[in-house]
């Protein structure tokens, strides 16, 4: 069974959540967090039901806080009607202050996140979790995290100019209604503004960061391919001068930045929650 983490928690404890989501997720196990995937007009009730009904596990976070949440005692009955279907699905206690276990699971060993904030007992606990889930314990590779800190300040500029190119993208792909409503009928407004965007500067400048370095990481062969699709897409825009012609490639290249900034986005989680949380001050 491919490996989803559903993790129940109170709000309360948002910042422990947080930082085991992005260590589980840098060991390669896909996870469900309510704040980060449940969406703007969602069912919160329906993403939630669904979310544990899709899980291989449901990892329960014990705390004073979570002992008086209603979300999470419904969250809880949920799991224990599906762990009953026999589907080989499991709930993982975590452990994380000196809260008792609840009644239906004093039965069921913990992974004792008690003093997380020490990260060698953390590491543990992490450690704990993914072997129950059956899951190798992988660290974020030492090489990976002193590129990402050394080339940070480059990243970071170059993030900041392709986001603002994104946000032009946004208004002129809005839908079809925008070539109705644009003043100036073709897209010399598009290329100007991407022009002043220094956007192309900036996916150059990611390209030379990402291709300075000899390290493998998946992730970062996908930026590498999106920024090439970007500027293919931006030649055939520049070529035919006609937004209406180019819609198409104007998508192209949206989904390019997003696709982008998401990886950019991951890497940051990874890189700095679990160096900071997961690996050891040595």
């Amino acid at each position: 069974m491919d490996k989803l983490a559903f993790i129940s928690y109170s709000r309360r404890d948002a910042e422990f959540a947080i930082s085991l989501d992005a260590a589980l997720r840098a060991a390669g196990v896909r996870t469900f967090r309510d704040e980060r995937d449940i969406r703007v007009g969602d069912s919160f009730p329906e993403r939630i039901y669904a979310g544990i009904s899709s899980a291989s596990h449901l990892i329960h976070i014990v705390s004073k806080e979570s002992a008086s949440s209603r979300w999470v005692a419904e969250e809880l009955d949920a799991a224990k009607v599906r762990q009953l279907e026999g589907s080989g699905f499991k709930i993982l206690p975590a452990v994380i202050d000196d809260t008792e276990l609840p009644v239906n699971l004093k039965h069921i060993h913990f992974a004792d996140f008690r003093r997380w904030r020490d990260p060698y007992e953390y590491r543990k606990g992490i450690g704990d979790l993914l072997r129950a889930m059956d899951v190798d314990f992988l660290t974020v590779d030492s090489a990976l995290v002193a590129w990402w800190l050394a080339t940070y300040s480059k990243i970071k500029t170059s993030r900041a100019r392709i986001s603002h190119s994104f946000g032009i993208l946004d208004v002129y792909c809005g839908g079809p209604q925008w070539f109705d409503l644009n003043p100036y009928g073709q897209d010399d407004w598009l290329i100007k503004s991407f022009q002043e965007s220094a956007w192309l500067e900036a996916a150059n400048d990611l390209l030379e960061t990402i291709n300075s370095s000899t390290i493998y990481d998946k992730r970062l062969e996908q930026i590498k391919k999106a920024c090439n699709d970007l500027q293919t897409n931006w030649k055939e825009v520049s070529r035919h001068h006609d937004a209406r012609q180019n819609f198409s490639h104007l998508n192209s290249m949206r989904a390019s930045l997003i696709t982008i900034e998401s990886l950019l986005s991951d890497l940051e989680t990874e890189v700095t929650t679990v160096l900071f949380s997961v690996m050891d001050h040595g």
